[in-house]
């Protein structure tokens, strides 16, 4: 079990946007999953994210290396 962050990224400027603010220095990877869990990209790589934003019902930002961890670039991406 992990935390996850419900994030939305509605355009190509949004991705790119997220991708950057991801690439913070950080070394902890992370991941985007779908709503169960059952598929699963890095959240980094360009053709994921966009992978995710076409196919899954739902896109939740996860912390592999550090749980609950997330950079506050991202805020802005998180969907209420």
């Amino acid at each position: 079990s992990h935390v996850r962050a419900k994030i939305e990224l509605s355009s190509r400027e949004n991705i790119i946007d997220f991708i950057y603010a991801l690439c913070d220095g950080s070394t902890d990877f992370f991941s985007i999953e779908n709503l169960n869990g059952t598929m699963k990209v890095n959240a980094r790589s360009i053709l994921g994210v966009i992978y995710n934003v076409t196919e899954f019902d739902a896109l939740f930002l996860i912390n592999d290396t550090t749980d609950c961890r997330f950079p506050a670039s991202i805020d802005k991406f998180k969907k209420k």
